[in-house]
């Protein structure tokens, strides 16, 4: 069989070769068929622009990968190194990104459980072939990163984890442009020196040349509302746009367990610091669909009704919020993740739940099963190349519905959803999905 790229179609419906033999074609196998699905039905992108992602990601990303993980990756909840997410707003065409984790060979075997030079060593052909700027990561490279003499310490603190997570990289697609994230975690560094993530980050960032000093007023106004917060934010993650400085975002990110409503208001507006006309906007667009979010109806009507997750022992928090920083600003823009699956386990639900919200924000993703449709068709295919593998070589065409595969039965693949609201682009949000990892 012809796999989508080399076929020259990203929307072929021929699937790959049902068993992989490499690590080249298991990780092809599992990325290109929903990330196909993603272009195609986000409807801004030409057919070559969608091939040329699809070559990129065979070419630059999946050499990158390895061979099939020992260990499972922390960044989504089942263990997969890849997410893939559709941005919608009021304001812009879709557009789709992807997020992976370089967990493959001595990085995710387990050896090497703080394999920070393997990390590095992978960067120089990514960073050529997104012409990312690394002038800040560099930077933050040399104080977020362990040192040789600190890493049994961490370990030891670690030992539950057979690999500690440092570096994953995302990819924005917009258009024929590719440009690069990278999201690091100060826990590590935290651990070894004793400096809580929330000194470690914020006096830090504040040195970066150039422009660093001008992300002081945010940083500041971030550490105060730290301290007063109606529960203890955990900072467990920190993100760069990969491009000039002049330009460059930072985001900081931290999980949050309380989902009541007003906890979430208290945290857009900086304990009522901050109540300008688009903050409440944003606040009184997302209250129409918080109890979509959390797949619980109760909270329509009590703005103090907390949801209790589906796992309420998990490891993951309900919540997770990022601030982005730019130069200048002394409020960063507040950014909202929940977590889906903690939430509900059923793609049928989730799949529901999401075309109410596109219908409440007046999109037409809410209509003529559009999103649907879109998830189907990466669920469709990938669920025929693995689960069905024993019946997928006796057929030449994948061509037909995928409804069978969005049932309460099949592996669930939403992972979160975000919602951000800003003067520029209106309503944001962006909707995550990660398959499982097959057993091969």
């Amino acid at each position: 069989m012809t796999s989508n790229l080399d076929s020259g179609d990203p929307t072929a419906a021929t699937p790959p070769k049902a068993s992989p033999v490499n690590a080249q074609e298991f990780w092809s196998q599992y990325c290109i068929p929903p990330l196909s699905a993603f272009l195609k039905h986000a409807g801004s992108y030409t057919e070559e622009q969608q091939r040329s992602h699809l070559r990129f990601v065979r070419d630059i990303v999946i050499p990158r990968i390895g061979p099939q993980p020992g260990t499972k990756s922390l960044w989504t909840y089942h263990g997969s190194p890849f997410e893939f997410s559709i941005n919608l707003t009021d304001a812009a065409e879709p557009f789709v990104r992807f997020v992976f984790d370089p967990v493959g060979g001595e990085i995710g075997d387990g050896s090497k459980p703080l394999p920070q030079e393997a990390l590095f060593s992978m960067l120089p052909g990514l960073v050529e072939a997104t012409q990312a700027d690394m002038r800040w990561f560099n930077q933050i490279k040399e104080w977020l990163f362990l040192k040789e003499e600190e890493v049994p310490a961490v370990r030891a603190q670690w030992s539950a984890f057979p690999r500690v997570p440092q570096i994953f990289f995302a990819i924005d697609l917009h258009g024929g442009h590719r440009s690069m994230k990278a999201y690091m975690f100060p826990t590590s560094k935290s651990c070894a020196t004793g400096q809580s993530s929330v000194d470690l980050v914020f006096d830090n960032l504040k040195r970066l040349e150039p422009y660093g000093e001008t992300l002081a007023p945010a940083l500041d106004s971030m550490k105060e509302y730290f301290g007063k917060s109606l529960e203890p934010l955990v900072l467990d993650c920190l993100a760069l746009d990969c491009v000039n400085p002049e330009s460059a975002r930072v985001k900081v990110y931290a999980q949050a367990k309380l989902n009541a409503f007003r906890t979430v208001e208290h945290v857009a507006t900086f304990g009522g610091k901050r109540r300008d006309e688009t903050t409440l906007r944003g606040l009184a667009s997302l209250r129409k669909i918080w109890h979509l979010l959390l797949n619980e109806p109760r909270i329509a009507e009590d703005d103090d009704f907390a949801a209790v997750p589906v796992d309420p022992d998990n490891r993951y928090k309900t919540l997770s919020y990022s601030w982005e920083l730019r130069q200048g600003q002394v409020l960063p823009d507040l950014k909202i993740y929940i977590h889906l699956w903690l939430h509900a386990k059923d793609n049928h639900v989730m799949l529901e739940n999401w075309e109410k919200i596109f219908k409440a924000n007046g999109w037409e993703w809410g209509a003529h099963d559009s999103y649907r449709a879109m998830i189907e068709d990466a669920l469709f295919v990938f669920h025929f190349i693995y689960v069905l593998a024993s019946i997928a070589a006796s057929f030449t065409n994948t061509a037909g519905s995928g409804k069978e595969y969005t049932t309460a039965e099949t592996p669930v693949i939403h992972t979160c959803a975000s919602f951000q609201f800003t003067d520029q682009k209106g309503v944001y949000m962006t909707s995550y999905m990660s398959p499982p990892v097959p057993e091969c």
